[in-house]
């Protein structure tokens, strides 16, 4: 009863969103489940904030955070640094940058020339980061170093679903399992982001050694991308690791009150599911073992 009882309250007070702003509610989340991001929401503006927070039931509003935050990091990036310094800095967190000393790059859609077309629509953010339409768009502005960016705002977005955990657990509990369908399939239709970028990343090098010596020439010797590369792949093994540790913790906590069947998580008690995303996942890193990705190893 008492559980239900909090829960009830925790929602009224989210209904009663009117008294305060999306950016007030989102820091005061922050302070206890995104630490980590307090600096970057607190220096949005509330127009800014609002553009992605359009939702204002909690159920919806928890799915935008981490788009959000993804969104809220870039326009920190772009206060804070510029790809015209001498070298390129990324925000991490309060206490790390990840440094990268600029050179010369190349647009990245130049790389259609070497990627088939049916291996081009089989990668879902292919078109939006690679083949980007605008010459304006990070990745074709900065070649490279937009690919990085783009790579470390999927790692804040991954990285905030699995902070997000807590807040759901403290919310929610364990006797509804639809907000758990939902963490879940938000979760697993971001998990698969860092390995797509490192296929970006991939194929950005075989381009330049073709056809960019002197940029490759810069790309294998940067310690900088050495540094990035790293950090993105570790973490993109620690993540996925949490991920499935708590993906069979919230199966073993509901008690088959959800279940996984095939690529969908369901609500035994509604039978409506939701993606899991494992074949995406699954289809990324089959891609990755191809010998010709073997490149990569010149980052590790």
């Amino acid at each position: 009863m008492l559980r239900s009882f909090l829960f009830s309250i925790s929602i009224i007070g989210f209904l009663l969103a009117p008294l305060l702003s999306k950016k007030e509610q989102l820091l005061r989340m922050s302070k206890k489940y995104l630490p980590e991001y307090y600096a970057v929401i607190k220096e949005s503006d509330d127009q800014l904030i609002n553009q992605y927070a359009t939702k204002d039931s909690l159920k919806y509003f928890l799915e935008e955070i981490p788009t959000i935050v993804h969104e809220l990091w870039h326009n920190y990036q772009s206060t804070h640094f510029s790809y015209q310094d001498t070298v390129i800095q990324f925000r991490i967190n309060d206490t790390l940058k990840l440094k990268i000393k600029n050179f010369k790059t190349f647009p990245s859609n130049r790389i259609n020339s070497i990627v088939p077309a049916a291996t081009r629509k089989n990668i879902f953010r292919y078109d939006t980061y690679v083949n980007a339409k605008s010459k304006y768009h990070v990745t074709q502005q900065f070649g490279i170093f937009g690919l990085l960016e783009e790579a470390l705002a999927y790692y804040h977005s991954y990285h905030t679903t699995l902070l997000l955990f807590n807040y759901y657990a403290d919310t929610y509990g364990w006797k509804n399992p639809e907000p758990w369908v939902d963490w879940l399939s938000n979760n697993a239709s971001i998990r698969f982001s860092i390995a797509e970028f490192k296929l970006f990343i991939s194929w950005y090098l075989q381009y330049a050694q073709k056809h960019e010596p002197d940029v490759f020439k810069n790309l294998k010797s940067s310690k900088g991308l050495k540094d990035i590369f790293q950090f993105l792949e570790s973490e993109e093994n620690k993540m996925n690791t949490l991920y499935v540790q708590y993906r069979n913790d919230i199966i073993n906590k509901l008690n088959g009150k959800l279940y996984i069947e095939g690529d969908f998580v369901y609500n035994k008690a509604t039978r409506q599911g939701k993606g899991m995303y494992d074949e995406d996942l699954k289809k990324i890193n089959t891609l990755l073992a191809a010998p010709e990705h073997k490149i990569l190893d010149l980052l590790r």
